[in-house]
């Protein structure tokens, strides 16, 4: 399959997409709600607010309508008034301080809001022939009191560079649009926080780590913000960021994964198909992950929920768009994972990354194991960590945030150690929805205890804390022919466990893009420890052999 084909088989995935999206629309001509892509609040009633960010999908209609096809029953006019009833009940939901909503009522977030002026209006500059000037006026008065609000307010529960990103290509649209350069001022010095906090290995800080799959939607945001101010040290800062992505394109052809801060194996294609037209390391990666796409190896339009449907589905848009220059091969550039030999340590990012002819695997300080078969492009083994069960019934895990240290690199000898941390696995129940309802319309309308709350939010589900009472020191040996892991796990003697087993798949926080299928499939053994020895001992060996494992695998 060529390049022609394979961009006209993802141009059907996105047309498909957006015939769904017309069903998760409220398109009732009398309902009161009409225009929400929130089906959970318009349609099941079982969600008391709309999520604003599902607002987005205007723009894949938008670009629908473009075609003029009038294919999958996509009808111009049908999409004309879509586009125009999702703008319309977007500027419904916004408060009156320019913010809109994403996890709770009154939330005023700046991540929904964000994400929002980009798309409703470029949606809207689609269908401005065919709309009332009412829907023009009211729209560009909602479009500047929210980049007002993004002026004049900052995410503080966290450093997530992707949201930062996301204003700043807002806000430069919108500065662009108004020609007011307050906006684009705001734009720059986000871009610049952004930039400044990136790692010199090239990544991207999305709370307090390095996450691939991320990082590839943060790109997709820079770039397209520079097509607009055109800021040198902001294209050499996406080169670095390149390089460092390119180390996490597996064989399979997925993308990203658990050992990212966030966990997640999303791959944007938008930003990096931009940057193929000129970047070697953009074009060899933007070539794996089309033919990855295509073949349904990596996360696709019909495996994420609504919550990431917009932004995927934007980027997809984004690279079927793009024109071919002169950059039609990648000028000789081979992505580690199809390189003969690969032996690269990230300690910023703790991870190590190793291949030969045999296998390819990313070492994570968190303890994760991932290796790939280079002859079959098939993972053999995700080592996600170990699982202590307390008699009590708390979760305690390997799969936290440790140290690691490359002790040599050929033989590759990687030493890391990792306090265990506390499995989130904290659900709503309807106590806890009821005591946050009556915060959301209460305390938290103050948005100074709002961002106080969310930074309790996040500390409870996301960022992990040691519990000093299990460590593991584990020492993971490479050579041309095998991985050799060996752990020593030390147990307090104060503490008693009811269960201590690895080689199971798990994801340790509170993080609603990570899991999806096909880059969340267990490749690992299951492994129970005898606990009565363990308990009697509080130390326990551990040696596993990749050749042993590939062997049970096979048998």
């Amino acid at each position: 399959m060529d390049d022609t084909e394979y961009i006209d088989t993802i141009r059907q995935f996105i047309f498909l997409s957006c015939r769904h999206l017309l069903s998760e629309q409220d398109r009732d001509a009398y309902s009161p709600t009409r225009g929400s892509f929130d089906r959970r609040y318009w349609g099941w009633k079982i969600a008391d607010f709309p999520e604003a960010t599902y607002q987005r999908n205007v723009l894949p209609l938008a670009w629908a309508l473009k075609q003029h096809k009038n294919c999958f029953g996509l009808s111009d006019t049908i999409l004309i008034e879509a586009i125009i009833d999702g703008i319309d009940f977007s500027l419904k939901i916004q408060h009156d301080n320019g913010s809109f909503d994403q996890a709770f009522p009154n939330e005023y977030s700046f991540g929904a809001t964000a994400f929002l002026i980009h798309p409703l209006l470029e949606a809207f500059k689609v269908v401005r022939p065919y709309a009332p000037e009412s829907l023009r006026v009211r729209l560009e008065c909602s479009i500047r009191k929210a980049a007002n609000f993004l002026c004049e307010h900052d995410e503080l529960h966290g450093l997530i560079s992707n949201h930062l990103a996301g204003a700043a290509l807002s806000l430069a649209v919108c500065g662009d649009y108004f020609h007011e350069r307050k906006f684009l001022q705001r734009a720059e010095e986000l871009v610049g926080r952004i930039l400044v906090n990136q790692h010199e290995e090239g990544w991207f800080v999305e709370y307090d780590g390095a996450d691939p799959g991320y990082q590839t939607l943060c790109v997709y945001y820079l770039v397209q913000y520079n097509l607009i101010a055109h800021n040198q040290i902001l294209k050499e800062a996406l080169s670095n960021s390149l390089t460092f992505l390119s180390y996490f394109a597996h064989p399979d052809g997925t993308f990203g994964g658990e050992y990212g801060s966030r966990k997640t194996s999303l791959y944007y294609p938008g930003g990096i198909a931009i940057l193929a037209r000129y970047n070697a390391v953009a074009s060899a990666l933007n070539n794996k992950m089309i033919e990855s796409m295509v073949a349904g190896k990596t996360i696709g339009m019909g495996d994420v929920d609504m919550g990431n449907y917009a932004p995927l589905l934007c980027n997809y848009l984004l690279l079927v768009d793009i024109k071919k220059t002169d950059l039609d091969t990648n000028d000789g550039y081979v992505l580690p994972c199809n390189q003969n030999r690969v032996c690269t340590y990230f300690p910023g990012a703790g991870f190590f990354v190793y291949g030969n002819a045999k296998f390819y695997t990313i070492i994570s300080n968190s303890g994760i194991v991932k290796v790939f078969c280079q002859k079959t492009k098939k993972a053999v083994w995700n080592e996600f960590g170990y699982v202590a069960q307390l008699a009590n019934g708390k979760l305690l895990t390997s799969q936290a945030h440790g140290t690691s240290v490359l002790l040599s690199s050929n033989p590759a000898v990687l030493k890391i150690t990792i306090g265990f941390a506390k499995i989130s696995t904290l659900v709503q129940s309807p106590i806890m929805t009821v005591a946050l309802r009556l915060l959301n319309l209460s305390l938290m309308r103050n948005l100074s205890l709002n961002n106080f709350i969310k930074k309790i939010m996040v500390f409870a589900l996301i960022r992990q804390h040691p519990d000093n009472r299990i460590t593991l020191v584990r020492k993971v040996e490479i050579s041309n022919d095998d991985i050799i892991v060996h752990d020593e796990i030390n147990i307090a003697t104060h503490v008693r466990l009811e269960k201590f087993e690895s080689g199971r798949q798990f994801v340790a926080i509170h993080m609603a893009s990570a899991r999806y299928f096909p880059a969340f499939v267990s490749t690992g053994v299951k492994k129970s420890f005898d606990i009565d020895q363990v308990n009697h001992e509080h130390f326990l060996v551990n040696q596993t052999r990749l050749s042993d494992v590939v062997a049970s695998l096979e048998n």
